[in-house]
């Protein structure tokens, strides 16, 4: 959904039908965002919840013009505040892996220990990059670092993942 449509949905609430068209679209991207930052499962889907009762009860002013960065701000604050404050981070992260053993899963389950040994910095750029599919300068605004940090830090994520996933 392009951030026009968005835009256009969020001007109907607190209609049911376009808050659940835009919760639809985003849910995926959202929740990912949030599980590469906090590594839980159960954190992710609690912060994931908080985002979206945020985007019903305050949307984003007429002014927004990138309502999907917007999305994701909130987002990343909403997952870098519970990070500080966690009592998630006293447990083991994403302990219930219990899939069954399929080989392209060796990969996966490869990628997902990977990325838990990546920095939260670098997990959360990563993350805003992929999954949110935001540039490099969104991401920047979005998380208050210059440009030249945020593209460091998404080249060293990705050196890093690919000495982790040879070794």
């Amino acid at each position: 959904m392009t951030d026009r449509e968005l835009a256009r949905l969020f001007r109907q609430l607190p209609d049911r039908e376009a808050f659940s068209a835009i919760y639809e679209d985003m849910k995926l991207p959202v929740y990912t965002v949030c599980l590469r930052i906090l590594l839980r499962r159960e954190a992710a889907e609690d912060v994931c919840h908080d985002v979206f009762l945020k985007l019903y009860t305050t949307p984003p002013d007429p002014s927004v013009v990138k309502i999907r960065a917007w999305i994701f701000r909130v987002t990343r604050n909403l997952a870098i505040d519970t990070l500080r404050r966690s009592q998630y981070l006293q447990q083991e992260p994403l302990e219930d892996w219990n899939e069954p053993c399929y080989p392209q899963w060796d990969t996966r389950l490869d990628l997902e220990a990977a990325i838990r040994k990546l920095p939260v910095q670098d997990r959360e750029i990563l993350a805003l990059h992929i999954h949110a599919g935001l540039g490099f300068a969104q991401i920047a605004r979005i998380t208050g670092l210059s440009l030249s940090a945020v593209y460091r830090s998404y080249r060293r994520a990705i050196r890093q993942l690919q000495m982790n996933l040879e070794g």
